[in-house]
């Protein structure tokens, strides 16, 4: 009789690491898929482009970056024109690349003073218009 009982709790043992071990395999394989998923190129990149656009900073960066180049490059044209002269050539090219750095590493400064000089002119409209 000990013959049996030691057979049949030997027969669910067995069985229940059967079923352990099939419930680990079902577990892995799903996070196999899931880390397969994540290495996938596309989703890195996508996931890439969705951490770049939502981070705020990123945007603070990019308009401050945006705002310098645009400004360097109007008063480079500014000051060069259509001007074949060397000199005044070189000397846009380094005013165009001080005012973009300038711009893009204090946006705060110059949303300051931008903000001052739409408020002057602003003004001068509004004094225009009252002595018509």
């Amino acid at each position: 009789m000990k013959k049996t009982q030691n057979s049949d709790a030997l027969k669910q043992l067995i069985l229940q690491k059967q079923v352990s071990l099939t419930e680990q395999e079902v577990l892995l394989r799903e996070e196999l898929i899931r880390v397969t998923g994540m290495i996938n190129p596309v989703k890195m990149i996508q996931q890439s482009i969705k951490d770049f656009v939502t981070d705020p900073e990123t945007k603070e960066n990019l308009l401050s970056s945006a705002a310098g180049i645009t400004v360097g490059a109007l008063t480079r044209s500014l000051l060069v024109g259509k001007s074949i002269n060397p000199v005044k050539i070189i000397a846009g090219n380094i005013t165009q690349a001080g005012l973009s750095m300038l711009i893009a590493k204090n946006p705060k400064t110059v949303h300051k003073i931008a903000g001052g000089v739409v408020h002057f002119i602003q003004s001068v409209l509004q004094k225009d218009k009252s002595q018509k």
